[in-house]
């Protein structure tokens, strides 16, 4: 979420403006809070049960099409295997946030555990030699994103060998980009070390051409919900079922039955006993949809009252004088000259303004292209340092000094 600055005079302040901006710039901040909140858990163990699963899918996601293995089909893995005993942990259209927390409660529950088992289905995107599990809210403008706006496959391996035994098992589709991210592959790689006894499955493989993906992966998908409904499975045919022929498989594949256990030493399962988790799924992707609503509407709201807000101090500045009694009309009219289309410029034009920002120590962010909150402070640093009208919007002007010539 973008925030949003205007400079303020003393006036505007005794208004109480410069308080309402604070707090506006402050809105937006409430997930990652939460989520710093949820990770200080982490060494938190909880009592571990004998099987533990999670069936993480993604099927609404808001910058890329919808994936075509959808909830329903997932909630028949889920069912499937909360009636073999496992406690399963089931998420639907989760954004990246939440994603990641409810990794923290698989995590804690998978530790020491008999058998922990790891179902990702829904779009999935490599770069290196990993593959990442895409959120509904993933948005990749850089191969770079995929650190922290996606889940690595080989990160929930890691979380399954806290158990005795494990898999992954990746049910993948392919995000359909509308500009080609560079070094981003739609099909799988993985050269992670699995931990002991844990196999890592992708329904589909390096060799694979895209166009096959999705239609592999139904395949894969229809053949699991079927295995899983066979009164004994063996994991090791559950393994073969994910890949069906044409997928991967990475890991030693343990030796282990999915056969329901006796009641002596059956697992207990999360939620109301027959509570349907197909339910479940459609309540979390509710929730999920109406904190996304809430946080547009949010940022929306921020950003016009901070419009609101610089234009009042615009006209504030063409009224008032300076200490020496001259009128201030240059910053008035520095603040009308129209900044440059930042929409027609590269990559490495944006890159290099970041650059210079920061061999000025004005910006601490990464060079990552993206004219984000971080750039804005930076440029905003750089026009009070010239006695320019502080926009966050470089001038032509501005933007030759900064990159003279335009050069990439």
């Amino acid at each position: 979420m973008e925030s949003f600055r205007a400079e303020i005079t003393p006036s505007l302040v005794r208004k109480g403006l410069g308080r309402e901006c604070s707090r506006l710039m402050r809105a937006g901040r409430w997930m990652a809070v939460a989520f710093v909140a949820l990770a200080s858990l982490a060494p938190w163990r909880a009592e571990a049960t004998d099987r533990v699963a999670l069936v993480m899918v993604g099927e609404d996601y808001e910058k890329f099409q919808k994936s075509v293995i959808g909830v329903k089909r997932a909630a028949a893995i889920a069912e499937a295997l909360h009636a073999k005993g496992f406690s399963v942990l089931f998420s639907a259209n989760a954004p990246n946030a939440r994603a990641r927390a409810i990794l923290l409660d698989f995590s804690q529950k998978a530790n020491g555990a008999d058998l922990a088992l790891a179902f990702l289905v829904g779009h999935v995107a490599a770069a290196g030699d990993e593959s990442y599990f895409l959120p509904v809210s993933a948005e990749l403008h850089a191969a770079t994103d995929l650190f922290s706006r996606a889940i690595s496959v080989s990160s929930v391996a890691r979380i399954a060998g806290k158990a005795k035994a494990g898999a992954v098992i990746v049910l993948m589709t392919t995000p359909n980009f509308e500009i080609e991210v560079p070094d981003v592959d739609p099909r799988p790689r993985y050269a992670a070390e699995n931990p002991k006894s844990v196999a890592t499955i992708f329904s589909a493989s390096a060799k694979l051409p895209v166009s096959r993906i999705d239609a592999a992966t139904k395949q894969a998908t229809d053949a699991v919900i079927d295995l899983l409904q066979q009164p004994t499975p063996p994991l090791a045919v559950l393994v073969r079922a994910a890949s069906a022929d044409v997928g991967a498989s990475f890991g030693a594949i343990p030796d282990a039955n999915l056969a329901k256990p006796t009641p002596t030493s059956a697992a207990a399962t999360d939620g109301p006993a027959g509570a349907s988790l197909l339910q479940q799924a459609r309540s979390e992707a509710e929730k999920a949809k109406a904190e996304l609503q809430r946080a547009q509407s949010e940022a929306s709201r921020a950003q016009a009252e901070a419009e609101k807000v610089k234009a009042e101090a615009q006209a504030q500045f063409a009224r008032e004088k300076d200490a020496g009694g001259h009128t201030i009309e240059n910053a008035a009219r520095g603040a009308a000259t129209p900044s440059i289309d930042e929409s027609q410029l590269g990559k490495r034009q944006r890159e290099r303004i970041q650059e210079r920002l920061k061999q000025m120590s004005l910006y601490t962010g990464p060079i990552d292209s993206i004219m984000g909150p971080l750039t804005r402070e930076a440029i905003m640093g750089y026009q009070r340092s010239t006695g320019e009208a502080v926009t966050g919007y470089l001038t032509p002007e501005q933007f030759q000094v900064l990159l003279p010539g335009g050069k990439e």
